[in-house]
């Protein structure tokens, strides 16, 4: 509370979490003990006060060259690098990179062989501590539909949507996508092709960044073949298929030691969740985490039937992790255009505290244990909070069920 010289009245900041309506009132308090309160007053938050603002963002695309090596004076290989890049500034320090890179490799022998692909879409996220850089790495490494693999090195071109800004509440939320058109898969002597789509929504949540990434295959064109005792046969309708992705997710801190010379350290999980939440954990604080949910959060199909991904996460020897995610589809139907929608999530939380160890408080007046129930409709009254991390969510459980 400051005195203001040039009014000649006191004053207070507030700071209001959500938008509606509050009450307040003062209370003057004499040396003696005597105090008098003002009358109550109303102020309304609206939401568009509260809204965070939108962090700064830029798409842009190079054309470098990277590489040449030549051989003999009769093999050349030149390898360029054509990239797609969305920089979103977070703070002075943070910022979010998603890049999508096409490789170029001319291949010449004897003026021969010109080779041209795509290679891979990854995401990066960068933090800057001083000397030390932490830069959290998800790259899908490869796709498979119904054990065959989708090569993304033949696709036939990309195209990379305008980016779409907007408010999800008072949050910013960024999307853009990237196209890869006519992907093929082979199966055996059959050809398929099919065009993905990588969407991809940051939301910014005061210092911590949510990453959303889905993918929507459309195989409106599409067959799906099935090998059956050397043979290759067309499902048809009412038979099931599965698609399987497997992403790198890698997380690495350098340090700068000497000039020029860094120290690279990567790290791995330190905690594993049976929500298919995995930590990543720096000098006790959190940098990094990578959730998948289990389920679908939404599919644009009518004429397919989902179940449940499955979602595998392993370490392999170079301390970088292996996500595996596998979806089945059923009820398949030619003859429609269908888009199937799939949605692995990223998290990333971009705040540097000390880890919330204790467990929120819970409070439940009614039905008090060991009531005695006689009506088949019950409410359950309960309360909570978490003065550390806040409470995320809660879950109900009948019989030890889940």
């Amino acid at each position: 509370m400051i005195f203001n010289a040039t009014s000649g009245y006191y004053e207070k900041a507030i700071k209001f979490e959500r938008a509606g309506n509050y009450t307040w009132f003062v209370v003057a308090v004499d040396g003696a003990g005597n105090n008098i309160s003002s009358d109550k007053m109303l102020i309304e938050v609206p939401e568009e006060v509260l809204r965070l603002s939108m962090p700064h963002y830029d798409l842009t695309s190079s054309y470098n060259t990277s590489s040449v090596n030549v051989r003999d004076d009769i093999y050349m290989k030149i390898t360029w690098l054509f990239s797609h890049r969305l920089n979103v500034s977070i703070s002075k320090d943070v910022y979010l990179l998603i890049h999508v890179a096409k490789w170029i490799e001319n291949e010449t022998k004897y003026g021969q062989n010109f080779v041209e692909g795509y290679a891979r879409y990854d995401f990066s996220y960068y933090y800057k501590m001083g000397q030390e850089t932490l830069m959290s790495v998800a790259m899908i490494n490869a796709i498979w539909i119904h054990d065959i693999k989708v090569d993304f090195y033949n696709v036939s071109k990309v195209s990379i949507s305008n980016v779409s800004t907007a408010y999800d509440g008072i949050y910013p939320v960024i999307r853009w996508n990237t196209t890869f058109h006519n992907v093929t898969a082979r199966f055996g002597d059959h050809v398929s092709n099919v065009t993905v789509h990588f969407v991809t929504t940051v939301v910014k949540k005061e210092d911590r960044i949510d990453l959303k990434v889905s993918f929507i295959i459309d195989v409106a064109d599409f067959k799906i073949y099935e090998l059956i005792d050397d043979n290759y046969k067309e499902l048809e309708a009412g038979e099931s298929f599965s698609i399987k992705m497997i992403i790198i997710h890698d997380v690495v801190v350098t340090k700068e030691i000497s000039p020029g010379y860094f120290n690279v350290t990567s790290i791995l999980p330190s905690k594993q969740f049976e929500n298919g939440t995995y930590v990543y954990e720096y000098n006790n604080r959190t940098i990094s985490t990578v959730h998948l949910d289990r389920e679908f959060l939404g599919i644009n199909a009518t004429s397919y039937v989902a179940r449940q991904a499955e979602v595998t996460i392993t370490q392999m020897k170079n301390e970088i992790s292996y996500v595996t995610v596998t979806y089945e589809f059923s009820n398949l139907t030619y003859g429609s255009t269908r888009a199937i929608y799939l949605d692995p999530r990223y998290i990333y939380y971009g705040e540097f505290k000390t880890i919330d160890k204790n467990p929120p408080t819970i409070t439940v007046p009614s039905p008090q244990n060991g009531s005695s129930i006689g009506e088949n409709h019950v409410t359950i009254k309960w309360m909570a909070r978490d003065d550390e991390t806040a409470v995320d969510h809660f879950c109900i459980s009948i019989d030890n069920g889940p």
